[in-house]
């Protein structure tokens, strides 16, 4: 049985376990909390424990109950003796509220689908490796690349394997190259553009391997190189060897070349496909020179990642599986980017629409934990562009390499209409927020409406049309609408006080990975988010305020392809996510942490932990105005939250770009006017809580000697 088949009858037997093993939520130790009575999942299954604590386990990836000591010996207050205690952190469904949101799966928009192998509109569809057995030399299939800043596709093998109906003598393999370049629309979002000729270098491996087999298990290498030559587009690889009995052949490749020139340098490269393997058909030939390797013969074909690169494909998908279970985030925006929810997927023919199984099931699950899910609403369908065609025409993910226009026209507004209206009914009993269109300022070309005034005009003419068939079909709803990428004066004029009285949050688009922490645009943004705030309330508007891009790609593979990015360490990248997520917080923003959540092996990033822990922490907080005073020189920047049961939460940290091991600064806080109960600090980046000594009076509360550093530690105040 294939590698897929038997993870597909993995996810089944645990999603079927799940139907059956339904839990209700406990509340939280404090009584003011709500219980919520959701029916959910039992977490995954218990593997192993790391001292006394479990490690459960979702499909391939390991999440430890408790975080990691990733900074240990970490004091929270000079000469306090009082013991540190892990915090044990809730569940999405045990959690009230909070502030913090997810990308349904890392970075990308779209639910993991690579178990929906009956689904004729899976997200994986352009990149199944059936197109190198069709036949068809205009067809093509190439290694799926999703975040090429996580992981280099050049140092680990991946594996091709073909499966003949029966034993035939083979004595060559061929690969034939693309025959066509990548169009030039799918790469314009590149300002200067990639000239034809270096549209095509050499997606294919400098290492390969050939072997056989005749029953699937005992495999003989027939052909082997480790330098492989460069192939020109429309050329052919030629491998010829010994004929040799085999009803099984696989083809090992590792070191993947990129489809685009060099010359273009690492971002264009990054940014489109990778470092990749790609080619239009596979061929085996059999003693009389026949091709054997066909669909239309009965041949099979699989691929598989190997046990260190499967993560690039699969483990992501198990974080996406973990997060609605695990990570605590009560928010969850979907189907913004490269989701298999979108418009020119679900419909694609007219006035049919098909909804893939396996998101369909990941909506319910988030519903069913406790998690608020936004789905976009975008993008456009070339079957109503004009002249109209398929949307998967030229064999590329059309998010981004082939977008089809937005519905500007009276005929295309009514049949994005009606695909919405679809998309309510089908989901209504689920979701309650919807997103029309994501960075809708970008240029035409691109997916948007268009950077000027005019096409933010267009935007609002569909928000206008749209809003009032949704709240039709769903009283209940919630609008969501986006300002990204028009200056906030353009949105403001043109889009926001037209559609004001229509929608219920808005998104404050910043880039804050652009930014050094330590400068004048990072230092300014509390402010910019408070002036942004008060203008569109000056307006009327009472619905909430949402962020995305709020990531850093960590060091060392972003070298590779992003420059003019703040580029820090995994530690470096956790501190920064839990300074931007908890100021943003306090200033009532629901923020998407889209940077990631792994390592290069895979493995679970600090980013994920420290998320949790502040998931736990902030449960049911809103924003409050603490007063704070200090005694140091330096600046401190401090913001604060308030509990349901009346307690006060205050992140405090110093300012700057983040460092791997940061000594600390003692520091002297006062809160006038709070007289203190108790206090307890967290240690967000270890997860961990100790008792803080502190004197308190009628004029208010004194904590000495807390040692500050370049990440939050949260106090939880508790007064009288």
């Amino acid at each position: 049985m294939s590698r897929p088949i038997i993870k597909m009858m993995q996810f089944l037997v645990f999603a079927c376990v799940g139907c059956f093993q339904f839990i209700t939520a406990a509340s939280h130790a404090d009584n003011d909390y709500a219980v919520l009575k959701r029916p959910v999942r039992t977490t995954g299954p218990r593997v192993t424990s790391i001292g006394g604590q479990p490690v459960h386990l979702y499909v391939d990836l390991y999440v430890y109950s408790q975080s990691p000591y990733f900074l240990p010996d970490r004091s929270l207050q000079y000469d306090n003796p009082n013991p540190r205690t892990k915090i044990d952190p809730a569940k999405p469904w045990e959690i009230r509220s909070n502030y913090l949101g997810i990308p349904a799966r890392i970075v990308e928009g779209g639910f993991n689908a690579r178990y929906s192998f009956v689904s004729p509109h899976a997200e994986h569809e352009l990149y199944w490796p059936v197109h190198l057995i069709d036949g068809d030399p205009d067809s093509f299939w190439m290694i799926r690349r999703d975040e090429p800043y996580e992981k280099p596709m050049r140092t680990e093998p991946f594996e091709l394997r073909i499966d003949l109906p029966r034993e035939f003598n083979i004595r060559q393999v061929n690969m034939l190259a693309m025959n066509r370049t990548i169009p030039e629309h799918a790469l314009r979002i590149n300002p200067q553009g990639v000239p034809p000729e270096q549209r095509y270098y050499n997606p294919m491996p400098r290492e390969l391997e050939v072997q056989v087999s005749r029953d699937g298990r005992h495999w003989d290498t027939v052909y082997q190189t480790d330098d492989m030559k460069n192939v020109e587009l429309g050329g052919k690889v030629e491998l010829p060897f010994l004929p040799r009995a085999a009803k099984q052949v696989r083809l090992l490749g590792n070191d993947f070349g990129p489809m685009i020139h060099p010359d273009q340098g690492p971002f264009i490269i990054g940014l489109f496909f990778g470092y990749t393997w790609s080619f239009a058909e596979l061929e085996l030939l059999d003693d009389k020179g026949n091709n054997v390797a066909l669909a239309s013969r009965g041949a099979g074909i699989t691929q598989y990642e190997g046990r260190q690169g499967q993560w690039d494909f699969d483990v992501k998908n198990d974080v996406s599986l973990a997060t609605r279970y695990d990570l605590g985030a009560k928010w969850i925006r979907a189907n913004y980017w490269g989701g298999n929810l979108m418009w020119h997927y679900v419909e694609q023919e007219k006035g049919k629409y098909v909804i893939d199984p396996v998101s369909d099931l990941a909506v319910d699950e988030a519903s069913k934990n406790g998690i608020e899910v936004i789905m976009g609403l975008e993008y456009g369908n070339w079957l109503y562009a004009d002249p109209p065609r398929p949307n998967l025409l030229n064999q590329f993910d059309p998010i981004l390499m082939d977008p089809p226009p937005a519905p500007t026209t009276p005929e295309q507004i009514e049949a994005y209409k009606n695909w919405v209206r679809f998309m309510v009914n089908h989901f209504k009993d689920r979701i309650t927020w919807w997103e029309i269109w994501n960075e809708p300022g970008t240029s035409s070309w691109r997916y948007g409406f268009g950077g000027d005034r005019a096409g933010a005009r267009n935007y609002a003419s569909l928000i206008k049309a749209v809003v009032p068939l949704i709240k039709q079909i769903q009283p209940h709803a919630k609008v969501m609408v986006s300002n990204a990428y028009w200056p906030w004066p353009v949105f403001r004029e043109e889009v926001f006080r037209h559609v004001v009285d229509l929608i219920d949050g808005f998104e404050l688009h910043v880039r804050v990975y652009e930014w050094s922490l330590d400068g004048e645009q990072y230092r300014n943004l509390p402010n910019q988010i408070v002036q942004n705030k008060k203008e569109a309330e000056d307006m009327g508007y009472d619905g909430i305020y949402l962020s995305q891009e709020n990531q850093w790609f960590p060091e060392p593979n972003p070298a590779q392809w992003l420059s003019g990015h703040i580029k820090p360490t995994f530690i470096g990248q956790a501190k920064n996510m839990a300074r931007l997520l908890f100021q943003n917080s306090a200033l009532d923003l629901v923020s998407f942490w889209q940077g990631g959540l792994q390592m290069e092996s895979g493995t679970l990033a600090p980013s994920y932990y420290v998320l949790r822990t502040l998931a736990t922490i902030t449960d049911g907080a809103t924003p409050a105005d603490i007063r704070v005073e200090t005694d140091t020189r330096y600046w401190v920047d401090h913001f604060g939250l308030k509990r349901p049961d009346g307690s006060l939460l205050l992140g405090a940290w110093l300012p700057g770009d983040a460092v791997e091991l940061h000594p600390g600064l003692p520091t002297n806080l006062e809160f006038p006017g709070i007289k203190a109960r108790s206090i307890s600090g967290v240690d967000v980046m270890n997860g961990v809580s100790q008792t803080i000594n502190f004197e308190s009076g009628d004029t208010g509360t004194v904590v000495s000697g807390l040692v500050l550093r370049d990440y939050p530690i949260v106090l939880q105040i508790n007064t009288d």
